[in-house]
């Protein structure tokens, strides 16, 4: 109304081109009838307001009705198509409370639905560049396919993937889209005019008039009806338009959010293809004699081209530009030199405490570390600088140079602190346990390293900013070259130098040869122009190392740990020893400590950790490989042999490709790994802490290796293409082979199966079969284990111990029985004899009081009166301990009581020698004495008998 007319008469006229209505502000000669104009308006608009304020509303809002409408037909259609609300207030009259509210409402919502309108825009916006890049995305991924099939296997298609690799955009989700379309959605729903105004415009003015009328000690007026009826039908088609305006802008949303990620997988899925073919094609030719003629050329072309100067500079400019970003840093690096001296002096005093029971702890390895961390933690902080403000400049080659600075700043961290710890007195020879010795040359061998690496990760990184241009890089080739060797030589000799001084692993050891053998087959890559595929692996083989020299650093750490637990759980056990008298098999009596049963929960403790530690490091190494593992599927295209699948109108054939021959190879040497170790790990981590019979752990284990490397087998076989019906043909034949020629074997098979479920017999029972005795130490698939007495292993088939006699002396119970027979000479008293055998019984600490030890006269005897001792020991060990404890004991005894142990007697008569009678007396030789000759044991005249 009032504010109209300052537009400039647009309002007031149908067509704005029309010179007469834009006309009268521009044209002088008008301005006077501007100003009354004007003036007559105010005048119209000051009366209006007069009258309302007399209570002349109807009257007043007869008179404005038609200039409402006239307005109303004037308005654009880019607007929101709703007209301003009738307000009292503009009239010049005072709006009630109620009114007020209801307007500030209204404002509110057509404030947001402005806003709406405008992110409905700002996505439709988006959407057409995203639909732009998709559709030069779609372009670029026809013409790169269709020159991959054109320039297959040639230097010109790696060059030209490469400027398509570095040209391709980084695709971004709008982050937070989803949590938007839902609260749009929420809002759509929760401002539904259904809600906001639930009965409509009618009832709703009806309600408000009513609660305000209760509230107020007035009626409300016909003309604030009007205004507020007036003030909810707007609201009511504002709501509506708000309902329309959300529901476009969530399904813009959706739209959006559908064509960006249409566009991340294209992009993603042009990446991948990228970079599977570059790395197998050659980057550059081959190194040829013209390669290495045209060397010296090359080198002097790439010096000469390099700027030695302008990166220092922008350098410095970049530490001025912003001294409060690289001023902490600067400040922390020079406060570490400045202490130097102080962390030296600190790390002596902890190496120094390293085995004295009163200051030793387990927290001073890890702070050890923690200090030869912060010695090398300079160097790593200036070249980190350095690299992130060239990066920050982003100038030229400042973004190369950046980032490798920033990589050789993990170059120096690591090896530095490596060698640091190696010195001599250092950690790994006072807290690991190291030998001074093997620590000097391996510190050696880690300083060489570490200088090629940093040389190496330099020139990687600074080739991987500029790949298109790798085909040039001459000097790149000859740092890299140079770099393998002597990584191949050093890796060699660090191989080579643990498996002298120690008994090396497998694991350890597979994963040496690979590292020496690695840089050698990277160098044959480059000579045959794999120049990008051997740039790549450089990476992660350099990530290799950080990954294996922190995980020796944190297994060394944590069995240290585990050695001062022990010490002090034995020191405090010292104060009070407790002591298990044992005695052996052969009798010796033992003293068995608990330092004993200590070491033993050490060496428990270091197998869990070298398994978790071993499965840390897989789990690492594998984060920093699998990003490579893509392009391997470029492997797919190499077939191998194809088989039929299927049968009839549905039978194809199927490619084998060099990849699935690969993948079978990886799945058998998994599932012998998995056999091999799987089971002992299980034993280890949950049947040592479950209350199992004797040999079950041994019986589940070995099922689950036959478990683990038959389906080991079925996988390898099934990757090959080697289906089940094909192989249930080989199974049939198989199983007649079986019954025939190897029943044999299958039977012992067999019966090493039943042994297993039945147990008859378990891991360390003793047995009997046959002749054979021992103990049982390995049940295999075909034979049997059994230790003798004698420490000798004998191999005795499993169909024996099933079809013959076995004899288990511990299958249920360990208690045996031990008998000692004597005899004693006639006349003695059987009765006392009773009661010193008992005695003899119950003082054996051996002989178990239930079943009581019994004492039988069994018979009398040709020279003796048979008497037997039957008593009972707990344990197959103490049957020959005991009874030769028995027999000592009898005789000791029966001596100290006068009861004679008799021997066999024989009466011998002697009727004549020669014809005569002879006497045979007793000799008795006594040391003094000279031995008597046969012949003076006969002397004529003798007596006709003598006993013997």
């Amino acid at each position: 109304m009032f504010p109209a007319p300052m537009v400039g008469g647009g309002l007031f006229c149908k067509d704005a081109n029309v010179t007469g209505c834009f006309g009268i502000a521009r044209n002088p000669s008008r301005h006077s009838v501007w100003r009354v104009g004007s003036w007559l308006s105010g005048v119209f608009v000051l009366m209006l307001g007069l009258a309302l304020a007399l209570g002349l509303a109807p009257l007043a809002h007869a008179a404005m009705a038609p200039a409402a409408d006239a307005t109303m037909a004037e308005l654009p259609d880019t607007e929101a198509s709703l007209p301003p609300p009738a307000s009292p207030s503009a009239s010049g009259t005072s709006a009630s409370p109620l009114i007020e509210r209801e307007q500030s409402r209204l404002a509110a919502w057509q404030q947001q639905l402005a806003e709406v309108e405008a992110q409905t825009a700002d996505l439709a916006q988006r959407q057409r560049v995203v639909e732009r890049q998709l559709q030069r995305l779609r372009d670029t991924e026809a013409s790169m396919l269709e020159q991959i099939r054109v320039l297959d296997g040639s230097v010109l298609l790696s060059r030209v993937l490469q400027e398509l690799q570095a040209s391709l955009p980084q695709v971004q989700l709008q982050s937070g889209l989803s949590d938007d379309i839902a609260n749009w959605r929420l809002q759509q729903f929760d401002l539904a005019p259904s809600r906001r105004l639930p009965a409509g415009v009618d009832a709703t003015t009806a309600r408000l008039l009513a609660e305000s009328a209760e509230a107020a000690a007035s009626p409300p007026s016909a003309a604030e009806r009007a205004a507020l009826h007036a003030v909810l039908t707007t609201q009511y088609d504002t709501l509506v338009a708000l309902g329309d305006a959300l529901g476009a802008l969530v399904q813009q949303a959706i739209d959006l959010q559908v064509a960006q990620t249409e566009l991340q997988q294209l992009a993603n899925r042009v990446r991948a293809t990228i970079d599977e073919q570059l790395f197998w094609l050659p980057s550059q030719p081959v190194m040829n004699w013209a390669w290495i003629r045209s060397v010296p050329t090359g080198v002097q072309q790439q010096l000469a081209a390099v700027s030695w100067t302008s990166g220092w500079q922008e350098f410095w400019t970049g530490l001025r530009e912003r001294p409060l970003l690289f001023l902490p840093v600067l400040l922390l690096a020079g406060g570490l030199l400045a202490r130097r001296g102080w962390l030296t002096v600190r790390l002596r005093r902890l190496n120094e405490a390293v085995g004295d029971p009163q200051r030793d702890s387990h927290w001073h390895t890890p702070l050890a570390v923690l200090l030869n961390v912060l010695l090398a933690l300079p160097g790593t902080l200036l070249l980190a600088l350095a690299g992130y403000a060239l990066q920050l400049d982003a100038r030229g080659q400042n973004v190369a140079l950046g980032a490798a600075l920033s990589e050789m700043a993990i170059v120096w961290l690591v090896f530095y602190t490596a060698q640091r710890l190696l010195r001599p007195d250092g950690v790994a020879e006072r807290h690991f346990g190291w030998p001074s010795l093997a620590n000097a040359a391996l510190r050696r061998r880690l300083v060489a390293l570490g200088v090629v690496v940093l040389g190496m990760v330099g020139v990687v990184t600074v080739a991987e900013f500029h790949s298109a241009v790798l085909i040039d890089d001459y000097i790149g080739n000859l740092v890299v070259l140079a770099g393998y060797l002597v990584m191949a030589w050093l890796m060699a000799s660090l191989l080579t130098d643990s498996v002298h001084q120690q008994e090396v692993s497998v694991t350890r050891l597979m994963l040496g040869v690979i590292l020496a053998l690695g840089p050698l087959l990277l160098v044959v890559g480059v000579v045959a122009g794999y120049y990008y595929t051997a740039v790549h692996l450089t990476d992660r083989l350099v990530d290799t190392l950080y990954v294996l020299i922190g995980w020796r650093i944190l297994e060394a750490v944590v069995l240290r740990g585990i050695a001062v637990a022990r010490n002090r759980m034995a020191e405090q056990q010292a104060s009070e020893p407790g002591q298990i008298i044992t005695t052996g098999p052969d009798g010796t009596v033992s003293i068995e400590t608990e330092q004993q049963h200590l070491h033993e929960l050490s060496a428990q403790s270091i197998r869990l950790v070298r398994l978790g530690l071993l499965a840390l490091l897989l789990t690492v190494l594998y984060s920093v490989w699998a990003d490579l593992i893509g392009v391997f599927s470029y492997l797919d295209n190499v077939v191998l042999y194809e088989y039929t699948s299927g049968s009839g109108d549905a039978e194809t054939l199927v490619p084998i490709s060099l990849r699935d021959v690969l993948s079978a190879l990886l799945i058998a040497v998994v599932a012998i790994v998995l056999a091999r170790n799987l089971p002992g790990l299980l034993e280890v981590l949950v049947l040592s802490r479950l209350k199992l019979a004797q040999g079950s752990n041994y019986a589940i284990t070995t099922l689950l290796s036959y478990i683990l490397a038959a389906t080991g087998f079925l996988a390898t076989l099934s990757s090959l293409g080697v289906s089940w019906d094909k192989l249930q043909w080989l199974v049939a034949a198989l199983s007649v082979g079986l019954g025939f020629g190897l029943q044999e074997i299958f039977a012992n098979f067999v019966s090493g199966l039943i042994i297993l479920f039945e147990r008859p017999m378990r891991i360390g029972d003793v047995v009997t079969v046959g002749n054979l005795s021992g103990t049982v130490s390995r049940i295999h698939i075909r034979a049997t284990t059994i230790v003798d007495f004698e420490r000798k292993e004998i191999i005795v088939p499993n169909k024996t111990f099933v079809t013959d006699q076995l004899i288990n002396w511990t299958l249920s119970d360990t208690v045996t029985r031990v008998t000692a027979t004597v005899g004693v000479a006639y006349g003695s008293d059987v009765e006392k004899v009773r009661k010193l055998l008992l005695q003899v019984a119950h003082d054996n600490p051996r002989v178990l009081d239930d079943p009581q030890p019994a004492v039988w006269f069994l018979s009398f005897g040709a020279s003796t009166l048979d008497h037997e001792l039957r008593v009972h020991v707990c344990s197959l060990a103490d049957r020959l301990a005991a009874l030769d404890e028995l027999n000592r004991a009898i005789d000791r005894v029966f001596a100290e009581q006068g009861i004679e142990i008799a021997f066999n007697q024989m009466d011998v008569h002697v009727r004549s020698i020669d014809g005569k009678e002879a006497r045979l007396e007793t000799f008795v030789h006594t040391p003094s004495e000279a031995p008597a000759t046969d012949h003076e044991s006969f002397k004529p005249g003798s007596p006709s008998e003598a006993s013997s």
